[in-house]
This record gives C-alpha cells, structure tokens and sequence, in this order.
C-alpha cells in the first residue's frame, strides 16, 4: 500500500561503492525500508522491505513500477 525511509537506510552519499579503477557502483540495498502491508483481514502494518522482498518478490515489482 505505501512505503516509508527509516533513519537506518543509507545517504545518497552512502549509497556508493569505489572501485579499484575509480569508478562508482550503486550499492544494492533495501536497509532501512519497510513496506506498508494490508492483510485480509484488513490490518495494516509496517514490514521491512527485505522480507517484502523474498516472499512476494513479483507483488514488491509490481508496486515499484506503479510507483
């Protein structure tokens, strides 16, 4: 349903590796986000996107690109 930044996710300062040859490659992390979740019953709650992230892969993909 929705998503939210804690204080725990990286910078975009933080969110870069160097390489060796100098060049900068975006480090691939979900840190610090959770996804909002309505279950069937109708509760909501707030989930950490990685765990979003390996049991309905394809629903968090879906979100993303409507996002």
């Amino acid at each position: 349903m929705d998503h939210r930044r804690s204080n725990d996710a990286l910078s975009k300062e933080e969110g870069w590796n160097i390489l060796p040859n100098g060049h900068q490659r975006r480090k691939v992390t979900t840190k610090g986000w959770e996804m909002l979740i309505q279950w069937e019953g109708g509760d909501e709650s707030w989930i950490p996107m990685n765990v979003v992230k390996e049991s309905n892969p394809i629903e968090l993909a879906e979100y993303s690109v409507r996002r």
